[in-house]
This record gives structure tokens, sequence and C-alpha cells, in this order.
């Protein structure tokens, strides 16, 4: 579970952008470099970088995330988590057998 306006990402923007793979990584300097202001350009990149891969809804729709909650929202899930605990009993069969000593 996480909260909405969280930014979530395995590594920093910059060297998500710039990646492992120098492919692309070479393609994208050379854009850079030929852009009138470099910084802008590479500033640019970094936010669309942001948008497209550092929210919380990729992570969801990739299985990594259960729920995403509003963060006024807290107090209430938090207390229907723990009433369903309260009333959890644990249901294994009982033991028939133990373990021989070898």
């Amino acid at each position: 579970m996480t909260y909405t306006p969280v930014e979530i990402r395995h590594v920093k923007p910059r060297r998500g952008l710039f990646g492992y793979n120098r492919a692309p990584v070479d393609r994208l300097l050379e854009e850079i470099a030929e852009s009138p202001d470099p910084d802008a350009m590479t500033d640019a990149k970094i936010n669309e970088y942001r948008e497209k891969f550092a929210h919380p809804y990729v992570a969801a729709g990739r299985g990594y995330i259960d729920d995403i909650i509003d963060p006024r929202d807290t107090r209430s899930r938090l207390i229907e988590a723990l009433d369903t605990l309260r009333t959890k009993r644990d249901r294994n069969p009982p033991k028939k057998h133990g373990n021989i000593p070898l």
C-alpha cells in the first residue's frame, strides 16, 4: 500500500534516464548535445522520465503495490485492518503425528 503523491523509483531519475544500456544512452546524449540548451533539455528529459515511470500507478500496474490510498484515508484503512485481525482465528488442523527423533 502506498500514498498517492509519492514518487516510487529504484534509482535516481538521472541514473534511470541515462540507464544501463549504452545504445539508447548514446542517442540521448547526442540529442542533448545537439540541443541549443543542454541543461534545459536534460531537465526536460528527467521530468519526462519521472512522469512516465516514477509514480505509484506504474508500480501498482506491475503488481509491486497492492493499493494506492489518499493520506486522509489512512486512519479508516488502518482501523479496518485491525478490526479484521482482531477476530481472526488460527484454523490449522491439529497435529496428528509428531516428528520422531533421528
